[in-house]
């Protein structure tokens, strides 16, 4: 019968203490608080941490994590535009908060940001043939 490495170390730690570290690891503990929860030393710890099937685990759990914050994020932004643009609707919304609304649209598409218009492109054709259905007379 063959025997595993941890019977042939002395002092090593079980497999069960080595799984437990690769779930605090991929929840996201850092290594001292691996080596603090299992009661083991911070170099033991490093060194579960540095396994390559360890470290791919970790790396594939924070993608995971990830993705779905994106995903949160970019539902709450879709959340977010329709909030602005209820309140530019509202007749009855002061006007300052109606066009701080409106401004913050703007903003983030790029339009009216003095950062986004010094490196910005010269227009495109597209671009200016907006602006001549737009203001025919103050076409660029």
């Amino acid at each position: 019968m063959r025997r595993s490495r941890n019977q042939l170390q002395p002092g090593a730690q079980p497999h069960a203490q080595r799984d437990r570290a690769l779930d605090l690891y991929v929840g996201g503990a850092t290594t001292v608080e691996v080596a603090s929860s299992l009661g083991v030393d911070r170099t033991t710890a490093w060194r579960w941490r540095s396994h390559p099937l360890v470290a791919a685990a970790v790396a594939s759990a924070k993608r995971d994590r990830l993705a779905r914050i994106e995903t949160a994020a970019s539902d709450l932004a879709t959340e977010a535009l329709e909030t602005m643009a209820a309140i530019m609707r509202d007749v009855t919304a002061p006007h300052a908060v109606r066009l701080r609304a409106a401004t913050e649209v703007l903003s983030l598409v790029g339009v009216g940001d003095p950062k986004l218009d010094e490196a910005a492109e010269p227009p495109s054709r597209s671009r200016v043939a907006m602006f001549d259905i737009l203001e025919p007379e103050m076409s660029p």
